[in-house]
């Protein structure tokens, strides 16, 4: 469900535009975030570390786009200033999913630099090989 969140984000609603990526590094934190995904209030699930095939499944969707890095805190991660026009770094938090029978709700949140952001809550419907797909996204979105 990362993974398919991770991708969608940042291949199609990255804010540049229609177009490529333009992130070439991907630092991503360990543990789900529970004020990731919009609004002011934080979820009441509490924090905990992603799996190893959790890990792993995201970086096989990322690794192809940009280097994939991890952090114990992406809070208090500072992205460097680019080394060119072409290299730009996307912190990436992913907030607990809510899955249900019909699917799965899953709040995530980008930051590329001081005003630079998203943060939105994902729709996804489980494929028979188990797997899952971004169908949207619901509620409010927070965008800088």
């Amino acid at each position: 469900m990362f993974a398919a969140t991770a991708y969608q984000l940042m291949t199609v609603d990255h804010t540049f535009g229609e177009g490529p990526t333009p992130f070439t590094e991907f630092v991503i934190g360990k543990f789900t975030d529970p004020n990731a995904g919009p609004g002011d209030e934080p979820t009441t699930v509490a924090s905990r570390p992603l799996t190893d095939g959790e890990r792993s499944a995201v970086e096989s969707r990322l690794s192809p786009l940009g280097e994939v890095t991890w952090i114990d805190d992406a809070l208090a991660y500072e992205i460097p200033v680019p080394r060119s026009p072409n290299e730009r770094s996307a912190v990436i938090s992913f907030g607990e999913p809510a899955i249900d029978g019909r699917g799965a709700l899953a709040p995530i949140k980008m930051t590329c630099g001081d005003v630079c952001g998203l943060a939105l809550t994902y729709k996804l419907t489980q494929e028979a090989n188990g797997g899952w797909e971004v169908t949207g996204d619901t509620g409010m979105m927070e965008i800088s």
